[in-house]
């Protein structure tokens, strides 16, 4: 029997994905500081120091990585729940199909603002877990590039963005859905997080554009 994911772990799963795809390269950073430098990633950043993540090993890798995370802020992940007529303490019931809710935020490689909105249409890391596609379609509107999984009724707008060495991190003021429903969404076991994490999966389609030119850190203009 697959052991069971820590509602912890999920959290912090959704801002490091526990990917082992590290190119050798130095990083003087961590999720965990980004996260800290963050007022509207404070959920997140808990979640990533009750680990031990950043660069000390564990759960957490080193952003190294090289992927990309669509950081629900406090108040999106907190809506989430009450629009679902969910509360903290009732959601260890569902933790394998939240787990596939914070999967649909993760993309396995590294992509800037300007790349995000030059691909349109990006499958997330729950597509290599499943085999199924679950992509994030990314739009501008406007001045702002929105996000959009499969399962969102509205785009969530990507506020800020940050490159953390390899990585980078990008708020959205609402959660991506793999379904409308959390209790729809695909049930993910330990057993497939840990071919995700050791490299068994295929990572994000061959023709997504490099960013090898990304910049160091950038605001999504209102």
């Amino acid at each position: 029997m697959s052991r069971r994911v820590t509602l912890t772990q999920m959290l912090a799963f959704s801002a490091v994905a526990s990917l082992e795809l590290a190119a050798a390269q130095t990083c003087n950073t961590s999720f965990e500081a980004a996260a800290s430098a963050d007022p509207n990633l404070g959920l997140l950043s808990t979640a990533i120091t009750s680990l031990g993540g950043g660069s000390s090993g564990g759960i957490i890798p080193s952003p190294t990585s090289n992927i990309t995370i669509l950081a629900p802020i406090d108040n999106a992940f907190l809506n989430l729940l009450t629009a679902q007529n969910l509360s903290l303490g009732s959601i260890a019931s569902i933790q394998d199909q939240l787990i596939a809710v914070l999967l649909q935020a993760v993309l396995l490689k590294s992509y800037s603002a300007a790349e995000l909105e030059a691909a349109g249409k990006l499958e997330s890391a729950l597509s290599e877990v499943t085999g199924d596609s679950y992509p994030v379609t990314f739009v501008m509107n406007g001045t702002t590039l929105t996000a959009t999984g499969p399962g969102n009724m509205m785009a969530a707008r990507i506020t800020k963005s940050t490159q953390v060495c390899g990585s980078w991190l990008h708020d959205v003021d609402l959660a991506l859905l793999p379904t409308t429903r959390i209790t729809d969404a695909p049930a993910i076991t330990a057993a497939q997080l840990q071919a995700l994490t050791s490299g068994g999966s295929a990572g994000a389609p061959a023709d997504a554009p490099a960013s090898a030119d990304a910049p160091a850190s950038a605001d999504t203009p209102d």
